[in-house]
């Protein structure tokens, strides 16, 4: 009985040790091809430069769209004349020209190259990156690469003293409005702008939605231009308000948003000519999105 019961047992860790080797090796097989890797990246870097909204977009869009079709091409050229195996025939497409390039599998593995645990190198050019399967983070691996990702990322404020934070645009230029705490985060272009309001204090009694309210009513007594469009409580209870007014002889269109924290109310507005409005709604929404406290 002794000696069955030891055969069992020396079984089940036959079974379990293959069991663990198996899990382990398929844990640390990817779970993305070369291809879907360099789109995935070429995706994430054209996104990042579309968020910015700034005269240069298309441009850096344009730059990205062609440092990957490089790649690719030279990719290929050098596929061709080296490996025996090129193995099978895919398309690559990057930019919004409906080109798609055909492309050896051999050919993208000399670009994008896994390293186990989830990680890819990836190399575009003179870029190198790292990408993430798992989580979906890119990370730039040399200096080139971390240029391009200055390029075309937003910079984050930070205020010490009432402890909150807020992305903007490459190019804007953030500066002080007296000792009040205002904030001004100003576009390249005239009259487009972000303004970070000195926070308030809630009123006792009072409410986030009377607050915004009130602030309207304030507006339309001592401007007779201002003209309010809307007022919203969006689904996290900030209130929303869009207005227009006229500045300089130009109708300027704003939208501010009202933020609640520790009974302390917080105003971002987002402000352009009426023309051009549109054009930077993206960037000011954006704004408000990554507003928060640390």
């Amino acid at each position: 009985m002794k000696r069955y019961f030891i055969l069992i047992l020396v079984l089940i860790l036959v079974l379990t040790s293959g069991l663990t080797i198996s899990c382990r090796q398929s844990k640390d097989k990817p779970s993305w091809t070369e291809k879907q890797t360099i789109d995935y990246l070429y995706g994430y870097l054209v996104n990042k430069a579309g968020q910015l909204q700034d005269a240069d977009t298309r441009a850096k869009k344009i730059i990205i769209g062609w440092g990957f079709r490089n790649a690719v091409f030279e990719a290929n050229r050098e596929a061709l004349g080296e490996d025996d195996k090129l193995g099978e025939l895919v398309y690559m497409q990057f930019g919004e020209l409906p080109l798609e390039i055909p492309t050896w599998v051999s050919a993208l593995k000399r670009l994008a190259k896994y390293n186990g645990d989830g990680l890819w190198s990836v190399c575009i050019g003179n870029w190198k990156w790292q990408v993430n399967e798992r989580t979906g983070e890119v990370a730039a691996q040399n200096e080139e690469a971390v240029k391009l990702l200055e390029d075309i990322t937003h910079r984050t404020y930070r205020n010490s003293i009432y402890n909150y934070h807020i992305d903007y645009p490459v190019g804007w230029t953030v500066t002080q409005i007296g000792d009040e705490g205002k904030i001004l985060i100003i576009c390249p272009e005239p009259q487009i702008d972000i303004l970070i309001d000195k926070p308030r204090k809630l009123q006792p009694g009072q409410s986030l939605g009377e607050c915004a309210s009130g602030f309207a009513s304030f507006l339309s007594t001592v401007d007779q231009d201002f003209e309010l469009i809307s007022l919203v409580k969006l689904e996290n209870g900030d209130y929303r308000m869009d207005f227009e007014w006229i500045v300089g002889g130009t109708k300027i269109h704003s939208r501010t948003y009202f933020v609640l924290h520790n009974a302390w109310v917080y105003m971002i507005s987002g402000s352009a000519p009426r023309s051009v409005y549109e054009s930077y709604l993206v960037e000011f929404d954006y704004a408000y999105d990554s507003f928060g406290f640390y």
